[in-house]
């Protein structure tokens, strides 16, 4: 995304209010750790903002956003998300609310978990196929 774009982003979030700096993280089962920064929380939740442009899909900025907002509410104890979803032409904001119940909380994060496995898996992957040689190399030139 091009930085003019983020840094919009980033003043149309703090024109919502949706100001915090606060990074917070949750250890899972397996050993990982996953951190981020919620963009607003509340007492009793976290609050997730995505600004939905001309060619955004909404529905998958919403269960973007309702997702990692499920990870930052468990971190902090949590048992609400809301997300807010910009529309960038109107300027509305449309708040959809979820609990962990929702989000399928217990399947999502066996599925993250078994995700993150496949990754771990890759990395050692990736420090045998660094030995590899090529069959053949050579240059070219670009105009």
């Amino acid at each position: 995304m091009p930085s003019e774009i983020l840094h919009e982003n980033r003043l149309l979030h703090l024109q919502l209010g949706a100001d915090n700096t606060e990074e917070v993280e949750l250890e899972l089962p397996n050993g990982w750790l996953v951190k981020g920064v919620p963009d607003k929380i509340l007492e009793d939740g976290v609050v997730e903002v995505k600004i939905q442009r001309p060619l955004s899909r909404a529905k998958e900025l919403i269960v973007e956003a309702a997702y990692q907002g499920l990870i930052y509410a468990t971190a902090l104890g949590f048992e609400k998300v809301e997300v807010w979803l910009l529309n960038y032409t109107s300027g509305e904001v449309t708040t959809y609310n979820f609990t962990p119940q929702d989000l399928k909380e217990v399947q999502f994060f066996q599925a993250l978990q078994h995700n993150l496995g496949l990754i771990e898996q890759m990395k050692s992957y990736y420090s045998t196929a660094q030995q590899i040689t090529p069959t053949s190399q050579g240059r070219t030139s670009w105009p």
